[in-house]
């Protein structure tokens, strides 16, 4: 039986709706015994058309190729932001400035990205809106009045993965930033305090601990509802 089998070159081969649906699939596989095994079988039926009936009867040759074509690309999911896209007549382009996004903006994008491959496709549609000037290598985007469903949907079916990981890494590396930056900030501030309590909780920081959920912590201990 001849199989024909097409391998993505890049991310850019592979639609959202796609990666969603392998996503899915691979994740209760995440921390068992069978987590290389389906890797291979659902990376190879979604991204590369083959049938798990159809993958294990192939050459061992043929197999071998299939998973370092598969682990290539997972390699290669850090990538750059990509700014503008085109899908059909309108282009799209991420947010100008993200420092300056509006307070609706902001509170969508943190809500979604707390569970961010189920809500990726509303993500994106936030992300990225169709751009309405464009004066050398700037540009303005469409103003941000809520998420778009019509948007939503399109960017599911259309978006390429590259544009996706590309944004989310952006995006991401902002927040670790921003994190970082208030942290060390409260820091210096809280070690002026002479209370025991963020005494305390500043040396279970430095020592281990989550830097999110201990940052909440000292945050809590000294808003003006909890000074007495």
């Amino acid at each position: 039986m001849e199989v024909i089998i097409t391998y993505p070159e890049s991310w850019v081969d592979i639609k959202l709706e796609k990666y969603l649906q392998y996503y899915k699939q691979i994740k209760p596989y995440q921390e068992t015994e069978d987590y290389t095994k389906k890797l291979i079988e659902l990376g190879a039926y979604y991204f590369c058309d083959i049938d798990p009936t159809v993958l294990y009867s192939l050459p061992a040759t043929t197999l071998d190729k299939v998973n370092s074509r598969l682990v290539k690309l997972m390699e290669s999911s850090e990538l750059p932001l990509v700014k503008t896209f085109m899908i059909g007549e309108t282009e799209y382009g991420f947010v100008p400035n993200i420092e300056e996004i509006s307070y609706g903006e902001y509170l969508d994008l943190v809500e979604y990205f707390k569970d961010m491959w189920t809500f990726m496709p509303i993500i994106m549609s936030i992300l990225y809106r169709p751009v309405v000037k464009k004066f050398g290598d700037s540009y303005t985007i469409e103003s941000y009045n809520g998420t778009n469903d019509a948007r939503i949907e399109l960017f599911k079916h259309a978006l390429t993965m590259d544009v996706v990981f590309g944004a989310t890494a952006f995006f991401l590396s902002l927040q670790r930033d921003l994190l970082n930056a208030t942290l060390t900030f409260s820091i210096k501030k809280l070690k002026t305090m002479r209370d025991p309590r963020v005494t305390a909780v500043l040396e279970d920081l430095q020592k281990n601990g989550d830097p999110i959920k201990q940052l909440q912590s000292l945050l809590a201990m000294t808003s003006p509802s909890s000074i007495k």
